[in-house]
């Protein structure tokens, strides 16, 4: 998938450019739009715009490919507030390569990359919630190896993969491949569904 990255000044996060050396940098939703790279993920430069026209950007944007909006100064009241205006992740202008790529994955395949405390802040809220019905939790459960559960349950409890190693005494490199099981027989997209499904959240 091409990455174009639309930034108002023209700045280019230089982790940014390292990651995707092809990619192609735009100066507004429209300029983006009028290339009709409809196969782009875009990455949105929060760093030179204000809160209404960043919202007026994002929102241009998502209504025809999956955005990623990188900021300066990460907080988490604006990604709540950019994830549900459609952002299909968010995170640190200067992330690093690895982690930009990895952001890119998690997005190119339908999921949302979001940043841990905001994953341990929907855990605290879906576990003030009361969901009746067993029919909206994922089937599948039954089909995870004992170890797959036990991550799961730790996600669901919002740690990260470091701490899951941690807990359970294995390395990041091992949770993240019990992580992509677990996915896979549950049907779900990534680690925010994974943790809204074990907390008895309907998964939209």
């Amino acid at each position: 998938m091409n990455q174009s990255l639309v930034s108002r000044s023209g700045y280019q996060p230089s982790r940014w450019a390292l990651a995707f050396t092809s990619g192609v940098v735009h100066r507004s939703a429209k300029a983006f739009l009028a290339s009709e790279l409809t196969d782009a993920l875009c990455w949105l430069y929060a760093g030179d715009l204000d809160e209404a026209v960043l919202l007026s950007e994002l929102r241009l944007l998502s209504s025809a490919v999956p955005v990623v909006v990188l900021t300066p100064t990460p907080s988490e009241s604006q990604s709540f507030s950019l994830i549900s205006a459609g952002a299909r992740g968010y995170c640190h202008a200067e992330a690093a390569v690895q982690q930009l790529l990895d952001v890119a994955s998690v997005v190119t395949t339908g999921g949302i990359w979001a940043p841990p405390e905001l994953v341990s802040r929907l855990v605290t809220i879906t576990k003030q919630l009361k969901v009746s019905s067993e029919d909206q939790v994922a089937d599948g459960f039954q089909a995870l190896t004992e170890r797959e559960l036990a991550v799961a349950v730790l996600v669901g409890k919002g740690f990260s993969n470091r701490e899951i190693g941690e807990q359970l005494q294995l390395t990041e490199r091992t949770v993240k491949a019990h992580m992509t099981n677990i996915l896979g027989k549950l049907n779900l997209r990534d680690r925010v569904q994974l943790a809204l499904t074990i907390n008895r959240l309907p998964v939209h």
